[in-house]
């Protein structure tokens, strides 16, 4: 696979994480994302994808292995994320030093507000996520449908608008410094877990989604996603 290879090699070349290097993908990884439990081939999903370890140059050396659609799809949507992670990393350095000025945070997610009013058993405020956006942190760490309710600890106030919230999360988040872990206390499948997320730098957001992904990172995707459904037929 040339095309992959030298494209491995530049997308490596721009890792900026500290992570240590990871073995190729192996068949028990491809196999869980197609296991019959659904739990199971979730749980595998979101270790992948939290993985910063993991290159899209070894997930298309394991899509061959892929024997059902679920499977495929699923390293498909593992490459996206990694590949937009590693061009946030490329085009979107950043320090933390001290001395130097902070830079704001961000989740790479859109949500929707819920007043204490539409929580009447909760008693306070939370943002429903509508859409993680691959690339960043919360697309590894949260889920389309989670209801956040506290930041660090603290809640989201009661009795605010939807505005407020909207306004109040935000600025929150971004009031924490990239490359900070953030800790969201989650409301999911009927109970409330914590989660852990460290944050990308806030530029970032608008240097590559307005909402949408802007042309030049669509079209690195889409000639990467070519060459691994070709070389993997």
């Amino acid at each position: 696979m040339p095309q992959l290879h030298r494209m491995s090699i530049v997308l490596a070349a721009v890792l900026v994480s500290a992570a240590a290097a990871r073995a190729d993908l192996s068949a028990t990884d491809v196999k869980a994302l197609g296991d019959a439990d659904f739990s199971t081939r979730q749980a595998a999903m979101r270790k992948l994808l939290a993985d910063e370890s993991v290159t899209p140059d070894q997930i298309a050396k394991a899509f061959p292995a892929a024997e059902s659609v679920e499977q495929k799809h699923r390293l498909i949507t593992l490459a996206r994320h990694h590949l937009l992670r590693l061009a946030r990393q490329r085009d979107f350095p950043f320090r933390r030093e001290p001395g130097l000025p902070t830079v704001p945070g961000a989740l790479g997610l859109t949500h929707g507000p819920v007043t204490s009013d539409e929580l009447p058993q909760l008693k306070q405020s939370g943002v429903r996520i509508r859409r993680t956006l691959p690339g960043f942190p919360a697309h590894a760490a949260l889920e389309t449908g989670d209801l956040i309710l506290a930041i660090e600890g603290n809640p989201l106030p009661a009795n605010f608008t939807s505005e407020q919230i909207s306004r109040y999360f935000g600025d929150a988040i971004q009031m924490v410094q990239a490359g900070q872990t953030v800790t969201l206390s989650v409301h999911r499948d009927g109970k409330t877990v914590d989660v852990k997320v460290k944050l990308a730098p806030h530029a970032a957001l608008s240097g590559m989604y307005q909402p949408e992904l802007r042309s030049v990172y669509e079209k690195e995707w889409a000639a990467y996603r070519e060459m691994v459904l070709r070389e993997g037929k």
